[in-house]
C-alpha cells in the first residue's frame, strides 16, 4: 500500500498501490466495495473532497484520475508532465505536487452537478514555471 485516504465521516476508506490500483473498502467488515483501475502506473497519493462525495488519485506517470468512491465510477482524468507525489483537495480545487512543481486543477461545473454538488471537468489552471 503506497497511500491512504477516508470519507471524512468514516463511512469508506480507500487505498492505492504500486500496481496502479485504488480499492476502496468498508471500514466495518474491511471488505473491498471497488476496485478501481485505470492508471497506468503506481498510485502515490490519494485525496478525498471535503465532504466526502468524491476521491482523486495520482500516479508517477503523471495522471490524477477522479472517482466517485459510492459507485465506483471513474469521472474524468487529466495527465501532467512528471511524476506526482502528493494531493490536497478543497471543494473546487486539486493541487497535485510531483517532480515538475506544483498543479493546480479547478473543477468545473460538469463534475459538481454529476454528483448532485455542481462539480465538473477538470481543467488546468496553473502548471509549474
Amino acid at each position: 500500500v503506497w497511500a491512504l485516504g477516508v470519507a471524512p465521516d468514516g463511512s469508506w476508506l480507500a487505498s492505492a498501490d504500486e500496481g496502479g490500483e485504488v480499492r476502496v473498502w468498508d471500514p466495518i467488515t474491511g471488505t473491498p466495495r471497488h476496485t478501481l483501475t485505470g492508471h497506468t502506473s503506481g498510485v502515490q497519493a490519494l485525496g478525498v473532497a471535503p465532504d466526502g462525495s468524491w476521491l482523486a488519485s495520482a500516479s508517477w506517470a503523471g495522471e490524477v484520475r477522479i472517482w466517485d468512491p459510492i459507485t465506483g465510477a471513474a469521472l474524468t482524468s487529466l495527465r501532467v508532465a512528471g511524476a506526482l507525489y502528493y494531493l490536497l483537495l478543497t471543494a473546487t480545487t486539486i493541487v497535485a505536487a510531483g517532480e515538475r512543481g506544483l498543479y493546480f486543477l479547478a473543477l468545473c461545473r460538469g463534475l459538481r452537478s454529476e454528483l448532485g454538488h455542481d462539480r465538473s471537468d477538470m481543467a488546468r489552471r496553473s502548471q509549474p514555471e
